[in-house]
């Protein structure tokens, strides 16, 4: 197969997703690396973008679950303002694997975290490179494969930070830059926990999950592998709510102590 595009040169991206750590990590490991970076917030953002500007995005980056317009009622209406064949790839992305009806319309998928290295391959690689919607999972395949999910796997020793993650980061990005993305990632956790624990008081389980999910994708991004792993048990176990207060203690803790970690590396 042809590449979509020989090299990064001035290719224009559109990130939408509605995680802030997420969308700081991709826009700035994308923009030093020579990309045209455009970001929304979520899906209405993303379209009046679209419909408001003559200029059309090569790449659009979206985020499956979002609050409001999302999935494949998004990808549906992206659709409409850059038809297959318009030159525009629109790929959807993920912390979870998703049911093929999901992306239905999208030209692939890629699972966070990932980083600017996936993309290039898919550019330059071209449909071959490419995770096409007939390979993900059904809905069956999907529920059936939760007891192997991160959040399900023992962790005898919490992992606060992947030291590998961030000296990827800083081979990718100035140490300022580095630094105000994790500032981001923790600035974003400390908000979510009030919410978080106020949807565990009143058993709201699509909060739960939403903000279990947001945290298990942002998170990874950063290598904020403790985090991760309780905003992944956030998500899976959202309908039985009885550990959710002993989750978003340990939340809590992993958030303290990775502050802790984070002051100590960046005042070197």
């Amino acid at each position: 197969m042809s590449p979509f595009y020989s090299g990064a040169g001035e290719i224009s991206v559109l990130i939408v997703d509605d995680d802030e750590v997420s969308r700081e990590v991709l826009a700035t490991v994308f923009t030093i690396d020579g990309y045209d970076v455009r970001t929304a917030r979520d899906g209405a953002e993303a379209l009046a973008m679209l419909d408001s500007d003559a200029h059309r995005p090569q790449v659009i980056l979206m985020d499956l679950q979002m609050p409001g317009l999302n999935g494949a009622a998004l990808i549906a209406q992206l659709r409409e303002r850059v038809p297959l064949g318009s030159g525009t790839i629109l790929l959807a992305m993920s912390a979870s694997e998703p049911r093929a009806d999901d992306v239905k319309g999208a030209d692939g998928f890629l699972r966070k975290p990932f980083g600017a290295k996936e993309l290039k391959r898919i550019l330059q690689e071209g449909e071959q490179a490419l995770v096409q919607p007939k390979q993900l999972k059904t809905a069956a395949q999907v529920s059936d494969s939760k007891g192997t999910d991160l959040s399900k796997t023992p962790c005898e020793e919490a992992v606060i930070l992947d030291w590998n993650k961030l000296g990827a980061l800083r081979a990718m990005m100035p140490e300022t830059s580095v630094r105000q993305v994790y500032t981001t990632a923790v600035d974003d956790l400390s908000r979510r926990m009030p919410k978080l624990e106020t949807a565990i008081e009143r058993r709201d389980a699509k909060m739960v999950r939403n903000i279990g999910h947001a945290i298990k994708g942002g998170c990874g991004m950063v290598g904020a592998v403790d985090a991760a792993r309780l905003g992944a048990l956030l998500e899976a176990e959202s309908d039985e709510l009885d550990n959710g207060s002993a989750i978003a203690a340990q939340l809590r803790s992993t958030i303290e102590s990775l502050k802790g970690i984070l002051e100590k590396e960046f005042s070197k």
